[in-house]
């Protein structure tokens, strides 16, 4: 663990009653699995009612959120910023980019990666490269990314872009 870690914190878990937010209770605890290296200022939320668990040597980089419920197989690599939101779980040997997140309750398929600053709302099967918000196939979010620039390229040849003042 390095320094400024924070493991086994209350995670971010409300219920509504009346009006006001209370926290729901987590006494699951954390668990680590062996050669797991977990990164400067990151933080693994425990679990409500069962731990949250992390695999057998998975890498975590800095700045790392694991929510509570979390569960993530071995050999998987958190780079720098990405997180994971609650009940998320991840299979073995997947890879998170940098600043890229996993919404709550989400899952991620064995041997599947997920690129920079990609936002994932929902299954990711395995053997699956996802990019971009929303996350979609690799292939997919470049064509989506290429025509976007194309269009636009379009639109101001033919000066037909759209006035912001308007």
């Amino acid at each position: 663990l390095s320094s400024g870690c924070v493991i086994g914190t209350q995670g971010f878990g409300f219920v509504e009653h009346e009006g006001t937010h209370h926290h729901i209770p987590q006494i699951g605890g954390v668990e680590i699995g062996e050669d797991t290296v977990i990164g400067a200022n990151s933080c693994v939320d425990r679990g409500t009612m069962k731990p949250t668990r992390i695999g057998d040597r998975c890498r975590i980089g800095v700045q790392v959120q694991l929510a509570h419920n979390t569960q993530v197989g071995d050999d998987t690599v958190f780079e720098d910023q990405s997180g994971l939101a609650g009940s998320v779980t991840v299979g073995k040997n997947c890879r998170i980019g940098a600043q890229a997140g996993l919404a709550g309750a989400s899952t991620m398929g064995d041997n599947s990666s997920v690129g920079p600053r990609a936002g994932v709302t929902r299954k990711v099967p395995s053997n699956t490269e996802m990019w971009g918000f929303p996350a979609r196939p690799k292939a997919e979010a470049m064509r989506n990314v290429a025509a976007l620039s194309l269009l636009a390229k379009m639109f101001a040849k033919e000066g037909k872009l759209p006035n912001p003042e308007a």
